[in-house]
């Protein structure tokens, strides 16, 4: 268990590792420190549009669970979960959402399928992107080779989540596991997918959260004086959200996101120098903010406690 333990740790660092070293060998660049002038006011869109981003993630997750909380309880779910995804590499920070409502019932399971037709629909929102950029020239020839596996990604995820059948067949399989709790889990998922697969509401919030993500793509890398269009953005943003799906990701994506980002935008013609600058200033940046949003509930709740411990002393 140790051992397992060790190597969940291990791979994120040697990532990372190995991704700074990449982003060091493409500092032709430090020269352009020096030179770099931030533009406030592209910085503060992005910021006010994150907020939103994480916010309507929330209330997706609402959505698809077919939950009754309060928004503010949803957009504070969504700062949660978007601050885990970015601290927690390869997809461990995808738990949080289960272990958030784990407290209701099923909570854990509705919570996994509310995740699996989330990821599916993000796949469906950005491949119109992709295409796009292929059908208009505007893709950079070295992104065919992610072509087939996105439209592969997407459509046996899509299958999983639309077609009943064959996500019974697959879920059946759990059922030679000889651990009736993970086989009780499983079928409650499988369960809790066929309504959320059909919550129309989570839809019309997954295209509120592509127009969000690409236009923060935009001000933020306009912010750090990358000359990038929004179309640039749109069909950029679909290339990196398929790279990050791939389980290469460092510790909170040090190394890898700057990686993925610094190739999509030299694909894009964008000097090496600028392409660094414009990828370490949209990662540091979103993370930041996602860390901030995600301390704002535990702060509200911490405020919230002592504010009743303080009553009940004035009272008492």
């Amino acid at each position: 268990m140790t051992a397992v333990r060790l190597l969940r740790f291990a791979l994120p660092a040697a990532f990372s590792v190995l991704g700074i070293l990449a982003v060091l060998r493409s500092l032709g660049s430090l020269r352009a420190l020096p030179h770099l002038h931030l533009s406030p006011g592209d910085l503060w869109a992005m910021a006010l549009v994150y907020v939103l981003f994480t916010a309507v993630r929330g209330l997706r997750f609402r959505a698809l669970m077919g939950s009754a909380e309060p928004w503010h309880r949803s957009a504070a779910v969504g700062f949660v979960y978007s601050a885990a995804t970015n601290i927690f590499p390869g997809g461990i920070g995808e738990f949080s959402l289960p272990v958030i409502y784990r407290a209701l019932p099923e909570g854990a399971a509705r919570a996994t399928a509310a995740l699996l037709v989330a990821r599916v629909q993000d796949l469906l929102s950005w491949l119109p992107f992709l295409l796009l950029g292929l059908l208009l020239g505007g893709l950079p020839r070295e992104s065919f080779l992610l072509l087939p596996f996105s439209l592969a990604a997407t459509f046996l995820s899509a299958v999983l989540v639309f077609v009943p059948r064959a996500r019974q067949s697959l879920f059946a399989l759990g059922r030679h596991i000889p651990l009736p709790r993970l086989q009780a889990f499983l079928a409650a998922v499988d369960r809790a997918i066929g309504p959320s697969a059909l919550a129309g509401p989570a839809l019309a919030y997954t295209l509120l959260l592509r127009a969000f993500s690409i236009a923060s793509y935009f001000f933020v890398l306009r912010g750090f004086e990358v000359p990038v269009t929004l179309a640039e953005s749109a069909v950029g943003g679909a290339l990196v959200a398929l790279l990050l799906a791939l389980p290469i990701q460092g510790i909170a994506g040090i190394g890898t996101v700057e990686v993925w980002w610094i190739s999509v935008l030299h694909l894009y013609g964008v000097p090496l120098g600028t392409a660094l600058v414009g990828a370490i200033g949209l990662h540091a940046t979103t993370l930041i903010l996602s860390v901030l949003l995600g301390l704002l509930p535990f702060l509200g709740q911490w405020i919230a406690q002592r504010t009743l411990s303080l009553e009940s002393l004035v009272t008492s």
